[in-house]
């Protein structure tokens, strides 16, 4: 699937480049609305604007901010060393719930918060469901009157790091109890984000991974199935979206969420990035073996060609520096540049 194009979905800081996909389809509308989605900025990996977004859609392919909502909807942290992530949506009884992380890489701290709203505008203090060292990618659902959480555990300080996909579950968006493994092999890959909805009695997943002994912006998609919701079985080997060749996502293809339509087929909206690290939001849509693309705005429409070129010969040249350095190193070096963006009012 070459020449993939992305949607044109606006962000607040006006970079127009959006990841993190969590995507509700209500066939009935709600507050005027058949899709949501919560999303975060990430214009050109810049972490200090990652912070949780809301769009609506009538047709999934144009999206727009709700009128009166705020944008972002939870401000950056104070501290510049931390910063917010990895947005999961959920609609129960007629309240949007939006959970997201906040996280500090150095340190090894991570919280995962939900924010609660009945008309999408007015909005609750941050909840806290989940604090400890290490978890990105909270996939949450509510299914048969329980709530369950999936996340990633890694320990990206470690020199030998390695993930585990954990669940949680309780009876209530705000509580959620103690961890249980899940099974999830995908053969030499590092599971890295998951996006799960409800398969009748049981469930399916979109996982994002990356190639053991490669880091996470080298991410591809694959589906998986499972029963009870902590044994998860890919339907194939191969990933169900890889990075393009020269497109728009050529670097790597990030979280992801789905939709089923009523002939059996999906809708699938993922997030990704060229190796400029442009970002966006594109949409695939057909059997899960099959899917096309459903086009949108020209990735980096009015960009001149040269630049996206030199953008994207200086985003590998950073990756190979990434892989010289130690993991460490390397977060010390994007948190030195975090800072220093921020100080000049987010100039690249």
């Amino acid at each position: 699937m070459r020449h993939r194009r992305c949607l044109a979905i606006t962000t607040p800081e006006g970079s127009g480049q959006a990841v993190h996909p969590d995507v509700l389809e209500v066939p009935a509308g709600h507050l005027g609305y058949r899709y949501w989605m919560a999303c975060t900025p990430y214009p050109f990996g810049d972490d200090r604007h990652e912070n949780p977004v809301l769009r609506v859609s009538h047709d999934g392919i144009n999206w727009q901010r709700l009128i009166g909502a705020p944008d972002p909807l939870v401000p950056a942290p104070e501290q510049a060393d931390w910063h917010h992530a990895d947005t999961d949506l959920v609609l129960h009884e007629g309240v949007l719930h939006v959970y997201y992380i906040t996280t500090q890489c150095e340190g090894a701290r991570t919280v995962f918060s939900v924010i609660t709203s009945r008309d999408g505008v007015h909005w609750t203090a941050p909840q806290v469901v989940y604090r400890a060292a290490w978890g990105v990618s909270p996939a949450v659902l509510v299914h048969m009157g329980n709530w369950y959480l999936w996340y990633v555990w890694r320990d990206t300080n470690s020199t030998d790091p390695r993930s585990s996909l954990r669940l949680r579950s309780g009876t209530s968006a705000f509580e959620f109890g103690g961890d249980r493994r899940c099974e999830l092999e995908l053969p030499g890959m590092e599971v890295w984000h998951i996006d799960v909805i409800a398969d009748g009695d049981a469930f399916e997943a979109l996982v994002a991974a990356f190639p053991t002994g490669t880091d996470p912006s080298r991410s591809r998609v694959f589906h998986v199935r499972s029963s009870d919701g902590l044994r998860f079985v890919p339907t194939s080997t191969a990933p169900l979206i890889s990075p393009s060749w020269f497109g728009w996502d050529n670097r790597m293809v990030y979280r992801s969420t789905m939709v089923r339509r009523d002939d059996g087929g999906y809708r699938v909206w993922y997030s990704a990035a060229s190796w400029g690290m442009r970002c966006g939001i594109g949409l695939l849509e057909g059997p899960i073996d099959s899917l096309q693309d459903q086009g949108g705005a020209v990735h980096g429409a009015g960009v001149p060609v040269t630049r996206r070129l030199a953008e994207d010969l200086a985003g590998a040249a950073k990756y190979v520096v990434s892989r010289l350095l130690s993991p460490a190193a390397y977060r010390r070096l994007l948190l030195a540049r975090n800072r220093v963006r921020h100080l000049l009012g987010g100039a690249r």
